[in-house]
Order: structure tokens, then C-alpha cells, then sequence
């Protein structure tokens, strides 16, 4: 029985200690959350963020300009031009915005802004970009061929050069003098230009180009000496100009493209003078990483062709081949080669270029051709430059890349292009925005949406971390119940105990930190996951149903092009079945789109709060009552002395910890008020921005039907001319292999001729020698007839 007895003190003893660490640990943890919640406000916050200063916004869009994201680089600028206009850092971000949109080859809205910065140099804070805006205007004007507005910006320039004394304006006004043809003044702005600026290279190399506005007109075959002489006597002032450009440190890329002109200006004038070796040397400098490269390693084979250099010539033209297979100068340069082959009496090879030629060249030209004839609708051509590569799946109906790329190329080609590419951005853009909204519809449309404002969001987080910890501090006291009150036999009591024993379980396992929260996200986010994985794979099965549908309509197609009468009807049915294959691929495409759609407005809802906590909010208020139930009921008598004096003690706990969760609660519900309050603007913001969006839309629809017409037949005549030129290699090819055939049949002539000629020359050798061994037969006959006679 003492053995017993010692137990017994023992357990009850170490119950004693446990519930008192608890309530020490309840106490500390309370007054640890009063502390803490006087962080909460809301107030000061929402006041931080309506004071964001335009630095920071512009900071930010600085940084993307030089990282070269010039789409979200542009929005951001455009915010801080649309929301601060009467700071410096709207002029600043004027200014970036027009850099921006000029890099990314937006010419025309890049000159809205320089305009805007030229237009305003009248109020001071205005004056430091002046300069710079009016150099990039000129630029502007060269890329947009409007030489029309030079007049005006040469005119400012000429009136701020004398008081800024700015390379840069000596610069830009010399380049607008030598594009409006007044050479003479344009090389005295260059000349003002000193070396070691950040013009100086380009300054340097339009004094090249002026000089050679100087040169008479020279024609090696039908030129006579004296304008020979006079021609190089200009070529060696301008070779002179660009030396200077390559003696230029470049330490820039833009620099470096500069020196590889400047040494290919001095590789073509060397050529015209026939200084072959010297075209050589300055050739060689044009690095491999070059966008010089390609024509350089065409234009050193015409040199080392010329100085008989038949070797080395076929290797440039090798290299052409493989280091850039899609540069306008293989064709030329593989027909060349082929030349070189032939002259060199290497048949075979020759005739393997010039097959190759064919075999490459021929089915483009029969793509443009059919393309050309089977359509004169001009809106026709629009569409199909508008549309991409992907969007169609029947061969037929695709251009060859290459030929697209050559008419990008030609005649106004680039500013059209653009034109075609912006507007097919745009449409994209506008989808984007309805997509965005849509999503944004379906964040603001929901419980969680709080997880829209982040700073508030943080805010909102804190809170129910706070509350969740107000509930884990009951769970201590709880937990000091149990150990000092084991003994407790009231029925009412152990009714009302393990009804709160029955939620201690899951109210654990509420989130109090941040990586709590993150961690109950990732669960959530995980189904929206393995659906959008399992979209990937459909995706990917897509693709290869689209790869190989492809490889079905380009067999199909040339099938039926070279098929026999016996055979269309098979390719015809086949034809059939593949379109049906089409049609069913689309309606897949469809699908998945609409699938993925659903599934980014799923992932876009996703947040920490919402439902779940709502069922967690109404476990913590039942746990609550029933812990102040059990410790009334302790109190009342229904339980142990131990029980009993630790219920009197945990009263004052349990008042403050539903002061905290009460002070929370309202701090909580302020928040959810500012919540609705920005949910409210936001909607706002969204709704005209909608309407902005439609607007849009209907203006670029209306552009789009405006731009047909020219588009179209510029497109048009541009593929005319790819197809001029497909036909004009073609035909070399063909003229080619005839040429082939006929040096081999010349060849073959020749050497039968040799082989005559040999065999005669021969048989004449026969003839003498038999003549002389008939000869001496005669001789010898008369010799012994003389002697017979003679004996007789």
C-alpha cells in the first residue's frame, strides 16, 4: 500500500507541474499576443500605399528597359505618365517610354513621345531631353522614310548647336543635312564631332560616305582612264575616312557594327580598284559573330574568284553554306560555287549544286506561283501575311518561310511587315486583356478576395495568425485541465470534456505562421496542378497530331500534284479522310482551350482563407464555449479541489484571450471593410478598362479594315517579286546543268578529238615507218639483182 501511496503522490505531483507549465505557457503566450497585436493598422497601410512615391515606379521601369522588356517596361512608364503628370518623373519616364517603344522598332509611337518632349522645351524642366529627342527624331524619320519633317528638326538643331556645343546634336544634325542631299554642310557638322565621343564612329563614316558623293561614275569596262583616275583618287580620300572608323576603340555593339562597315566599305572600294589583296585584308577583319558575315563571305569569293584564287573562293562559299543556311546569299553564293565548280571542269560536283539548287528553289517557286494564281482578292494577301506559321494546318495553304522572309525584305517590305506583325500583337494583346479581366472578375467575385491586395492581404494573415494562436493558448489551459482535474466523476462535466476534447485534435493544426499558411495554399493549389498537368499531356498529343497531319497534307499534296489519272481518285479519298481528321483536331483545340481557360481562373482563385477557414472559425467559437462552460462547471463544485483552484486561476486567462480575440475580430472585419472598399474601386478601375479594351478592339478592327487594301498589295507585289527571283535562281540552275551538259559533251569532244588526233598521228607514224621498211626491202632487191647480174 505504500508502494501505491508513493505512485500516486508521484502522478499527482508531476500532473501538478504539467498543468503548471501550461499555464505559464497560456500566460506568456497571451500577453506575447497582446504585444503583437498592436501591429495591426489598417489605417496607416492603406495610407503608405496611396503615397507610393513615382520613383519607385520608375525605377522599376528603368529596369526593365535595360533588361529589355520593353512590353512591361512600356506599361509601366505609361502608368507613371498617366498617374503622376506634373512630376520629374513623368518627363523622365516620357523619355524612357519613346527609348522604349524605340527599341522595340515602334517607331511611330516612339516619335509621338520625342514630339511631345520637343514640343514642351519651352517650360524648363523639359530642356535636358531636348537635345536627345530631337537627335532621335531624325532617326526616327530615316526608319519611317519621312524625309518630309527633316526640314523643321535641322532648323531646331541648327539654332541649339551653336549654344549646347553637344556632339550629339552636331551629330544628328549632320546626319539630317546629309539626308536632305546638303553634303557640304553635313561634313562640316561631322567633322565637329570630335574622336573618343559616343558618335564619333558614325560621324567617321558618313565623312567616307560624303566623300564618295565626289567620285564620277565609273564603269571598269567602258570607263576611260581619266575618270578611271579621277574615281580612285575619291576612293582613296573615303578608304582614308574609314581607316579612322576601324582605328576607333569600340566598345559598344553598335560601335562594333560600325568598324565591320567601315571594313567592308573598304573591301568593296579596294574591289572596284582592283587591288585585290587589299580587298582581302579588309574583308578579313569581319569577325564570325559579325551580322556582316554572310555578305562578307559572299563578296571575298567574287574577290578570290577574280584574282584566280579558285580554291579559296570555293571555300567561302562553303562556309556561307553551313554557318547561315537561311541568308539571302546562299542561293547566289551556291550557284557561284557551282560555277567555280564547273570552270575548274569539276562536272560532277557542279552538277550536284546545281541540282540541289533546283530541288530547293523549284517547289518554292511552284508554292508562291500557285498562291499568286489561285487568288486576286488583295484581302487574301493580308490574311495570309497576318496569320501564322501554325495556323494553318493544310500544306497548301502555307508560303514557304523563306519567301515570306524575302518579301519582309523588299520593296517597303519591312515598315508593311511591321505593320501586319503590330497588328497581329495587338489582337493578341486584346485577348490577353480580356483574359486578364475575366480572371480578375473571378478573384474579386469570391471569398478570398483579399489575396488581390497584397499589403492588406498581409494584414488580413497576421490577424488570423494571432487568432489562431488566442485558441492554442486555450489549448494549454485545456491542457492544465486534464492534468489538474484527472479525477473529476461529475457526468455534466465529462458530457461537456469530450465534446471539447473531440475539436482539440483539428484546431491544432491551425496555421499560426506564414509557411502554415503557404503549406495549406500548396495543398490547395495541388489538384488545380495534376489538372494542368494532365492538360500538358493532351497538349502534347495535339502537337503530334498536328505534326503528323501536317506530314499527311504535304504527302497528300504532292501526291496529287505528280500522282497518275489512275491514282488521283486514291488521293483524292485520302484527302478526304485527312480533312475529316482536321476537322475533328480543331474541335480538340477548341476544347483544350476552353479547358485551360477554366483551369487559370481555378489556379487564379486560389487562396488561404475563404471556406475552410470559415469552418475552422466555427470550431474555435465552439471549443471557446465549451472551455468556459467546463470551467463555470468546475467552479460550480463539479470538480476536484486541484480542479477546482486551477479553474480559478485560468478566469483571468480566459477573459483576456476573448478581449484578444474580440479586438481581433474587429480588427479583422475593419480589414474585410477595407477589402470590400478596394474591391469596390478596383471593380470600378476594371469596368473602364473594359470599356477602354472594347473600345480597342473596335478601333483596330477598323484599322485592320483600313490597312487591307495597301497591305495587301504591297504584300502582293512583293510576292511577285520573291517569285521574279525564285524563278531567276531556278533558271540559272537549270541554265546550269544544261551548261554542264553541254561542257561535259564539249569535254567528251575534246578528248575524242585528242583520241583522233593521237590515233592519226599514229598511224601516220605506221605508214612512214612502213614506208621505210618497204623502202629498204626495195633497196636490198635491187642490191641483190645488181650482184646477180653482175655474178653472171
Amino acid at each position: 500500500m505504500c508502494g501505491f501511496g508513493s505512485v500516486f503522490l508521484f502522478s499527482h505531483a508531476y500532473a501538478k507541474q504539467e498543468g503548471d507549465a501550461r499555464f505559464r505557457n497560456a500566460v506568456i503566450e497571451l500577453n506575447t499576443i497582446e504585444i503583437e497585436s498592436g501591429s495591426l493598422d489598417v489605417e496607416n497601410v492603406t495610407k503608405v500605399k496611396k503615397e507610393s512615391i513615382p520613383e519607385e515606379h520608375l525605377a522599376e521601369g528603368e529596369m526593365l528597359f535595360y533588361a529589355r522588356d520593353y512590353p512591361r517596361a512600356a506599361v509601366v512608364l505609361t502608368e507613371i505618365i498617366e498617374k503622376y503628370p506634373d512630376t520629374p518623373s513623368q518627363i523622365d519616364a516620357l523619355w524612357l517610354r519613346g527609348e522604349t517603344y524605340y527599341g522595340s522598332k515602334e517607331y511611330l509611337a516612339a516619335r509621338r513621345d520625342y514630339r511631345a518632349l520637343v514640343f514642351k522645351a519651352a517650360e524648363e524642366r523639359f530642356q535636358y531631353y531636348l537635345a536627345k529627342a530631337l537627335a532621335r527624331l531624325i532617326d526616327v524619320s530615316v526608319r519611317t522614310n519621312d524625309l518630309d519633317s527633316l526640314e523643321e528638326i535641322v532648323h531646331q538643331l541648327g539654332s541649339l548647336v551653336d549654344k549646347l556645343q553637344e556632339p550629339a546634336l552636331f551629330y544628328a544634325r549632320g546626319k539630317g543635312l546629309y539626308l536632305k542631299q546638303r553634303f557640304a554642310e553635313a561634313a562640316e557638322s561631322f567633322r565637329a564631332v570630335p574622336d573618343g565621343t559616343s558618335y564619333a564612329h558614325q560621324a567617321r563614316y558618313f565623312e567616307g560616305l560624303i566623300a564618295l558623293k565626289a567620285a564620277p561614275p565609273y564603269e571598269p569596262l567602258r570607263s576611260t582612264d581619266d575618270v578611271k583616275a579621277a574615281a580612285f583618287q575619291v576612293y582613296r580620300q573615303a578608304i582614308a575616312f574609314f581607316q579612322r572608323v576601324t582605328q576607333l576603340p569600340a566598345d559598344t555593339a553598335e560601335q562594333r557594327q560600325i568598324v565591320d562597315l567601315a571594313w567592308m566599305a573598304i573591301g568593296r572600294l579596294f574591289y572596284q580598284m582592283e587591288s585585290f589583296s587589299s580587298a582581302i585584308e579588309a574583308y578579313s577583319h569581319i569577325a564570325r559573330d559579325s551580322l556582316e558575315f554572310a555578305t562578307m563571305l559572299y563578296e571575298i569569293a567574287w574577290v578570290f574568284l577574280r584574282s584566280g584564287d579558285l580554291p579559296r573562293a570555293e571555300r567561302a562559299l562553303e562556309i556561307l553554306a553551313v554557318s547561315n543556311p537561311d541568308s539571302g546569299y546562299v542561293g547566289d553564293g551556291t550557284l557561284l560555287h557551282a560555277d567555280i565548280l564547273l570552270r575548274d571542269k569539276n562536272f560532277d560536283q557542279a552538277l550536284k549544286l546545281y541540282e540541289s539548287v533546283r530541288m530547293q528553289y523549284d517547289p518554292m517557286r511552284i508554292q508562291v506561283e500557285d498562291f499568286l494564281t489561285s487568288t486576286t482578292d488583295i484581302a487574301v494577301y493580308y490574311q495570309k501575311l497576318s496569320q501564322r506559321e501554325t495556323d494553318s494546318l493544310e500544306q497548301k495553304d502555307q508560303l514557304p518561310p523563306l519567301a515570306i522572309r524575302w518579301a519582309r525584305e523588299g520593296q517597303d517590305g519591312k515598315i508593311v511587315f511591321s505593320i501586319v506583325d503590330d497588328m497581329r500583337d495587338c489582337q493578341f494583346l486584346i485577348k490577353q486583356s480580356q483574359l486578364l479581366i475575366e480572371k480578375l472578375n473571378a478573384v474579386l467575385n469570391q471569398s478570398g478576395k483579399v489575396h488581390t491586395f497584397p499589403s492588406l492581404r498581409s494584414l488580413e494573415q497576421r490577424a488570423l495568425s494571432l487568432t489562431h494562436r488566442v485558441t492554442r493558448a486555450r489549448l494549454e489551459i485545456a491542457g492544465g485541465i486534464d492534468s489538474e482535474d484527472q479525477g473529476n466523476q461529475f457526468s455534466q462535466v465529462q458530457a461537456v470534456r469530450s465534446r471539447r476534447r473531440a475539436l482539440m485534435s483539428s484546431l491544432r493544426l491551425l496555421p499560426t505562421t506564414a509557411a502554415d499558411f503557404d503549406m495549406i495554399k500548396q495543398m490547395s493549389i495541388r489538384d488545380w496542378s495534376d489538372l494542368a498537368h494532365q492538360l500538358s499531356v493532351v497538349s502534347l498529343e495535339i502537337e503530334k497530331g498536328t505534326a503528323s497531319l501536317k506530314g499527311l497534307n504535304r504527302f497528300v499534296y504532292d501526291g496529287i500534284q505528280n500522282a497518275s489519272k489512275a491514282e488521283q481518285g486514291q488521293f483524292q479519298t485520302l484527302s478526304e479522310k485527312v480533312k475529316a481528321i482536321e476537322s475533328m483536331l480543331i474541335q480538340y483545340r477548341a476544347r483544350f482551350s476552353s479547358l485551360r481557360r477554366e483551369i487559370e481562373k481555378g489556379q487564379a482563385q486560389l487562396n488561404a482563407t475563404g471556406a475552410s477557414y470559415q469552418m475552422d472559425s466555427e470550431k474555435m467559437v465552439q471549443f471557446r464555449e465549451l472551455l468556459e462552460e467546463e470551467v463555470s462547471l468546475m467552479l460550480g463544485g463539479q470538480s476536484t479541489e486541484d480542479g477546482k483552484k486551477f479553474a480559478a486561476q485560468v478566469v483571468p486567462l480566459l477573459s483576456q484571450a476573448s478581449k484578444l480575440e474580440k479586438y481581433l475580430l474587429e480588427e479583422y472585419n475593419v480589414i474585410e471593410d477595407r477589402v470590400r472598399v478596394e474591391t469596390a474601386e478596383f471593380k470600378s478601375k476594371l469596368n473602364d478598362e473594359s470599356v477602354k479594351i472594347a473600345f480597342y478592339s473596335d478601333t483596330l478592327r477598323s484599322i485592320d479594315n483600313q490597312a487591307r487594301d495597301l497591305l495587301g498589295r504591297v504584300a502582293e507585289r512583293n510576292l511577285m517579286l520573291v517569285r521574279d527571283k525564285l524563278r531567276g535562281i531556278v533558271l540559272r540552275a537549270d541554265v546550269g546543268i544544261t551548261e554542264q551538259s553541254w561542257e561535259v559533251r564539249e569535254d567528251e569532244i575534246g578528248k575524242l578529238r585528242g583520241l583522233q588526233l593521237k590515233r592519226s598521228h599514229e598511224e601516220k607514224i605506221l605508214d612512214e615507218e612502213l614506208r621505210e621498211v618497204l623502202d629498204e626491202g626495195e633497196g636490198e632487191k635491187r642490191v641483190l639483182g645488181a650482184a646477180a647480174r653482175d655474178s653472171q
